[in-house]
């Protein structure tokens, strides 16, 4: 994640306000800005490791950390990867089991947090079930019977 467009976006209000002040304050806020940009880094990557810690809390137990790479942070996201097996839901079938959690809370509104629970793969691992058995059903009346043709 790149916060240079934030910082910059500090430095900008800050060079507005100080604007309103006069050439002195103009001055100030500018030899201000440089030192100031470690300061807002800091205060950014804390806010973001809270809200991590925050998430991680809701979606145990999986889990959200914050990573800094070089002047960047980066977010790695882990799941219970073990409900997977405990439900026979292969791998590839993640983006379609959360296509279908997302469908379902469209249909309820807007959500600000999404957990996809147990409950919800148990509700996709069924639905799977039916379209599967629906298709074997459709499969089997179009199949025309085998029929036995006497040597001649």
């Amino acid at each position: 994640m790149d916060l240079q467009p934030y910082v910059d976006a500090v430095r900008h209000e800050l060079a507005v306000a100080a604007a309103a002040g006069g050439q002195d304050a103009q001055a100030l806020a500018e030899r201000l800005s440089a030192p100031l940009e470690s300061a807002i880094r800091l205060t950014i990557l804390e806010a973001l490791s809270e809200a991590a810690e925050q998430i991680t809390r809701d979606l145990a137990p999986g889990s959200v950390d914050v990573r800094l790479r070089g002047r960047d942070p980066e977010f790695t996201v882990s799941a219970d990867m073990s409900l997977l097996v405990k439900h026979k839901i292969p791998l590839q079938e993640l983006p379609l089991l959360c296509r279908a959690l997302l469908e379902d809370q469209q249909q309820t509104g807007p959500a600000k947090a999404v957990t996809f629970t147990e409950t919800d793969m148990l509700v996709y691992v069924n639905r799977r079930s039916a379209a599967k058995d629906e298709a074997d059903r459709k499969r089997a009346q179009h199949r025309s019977p085998f029929v036995k043709r006497a040597k001649p």
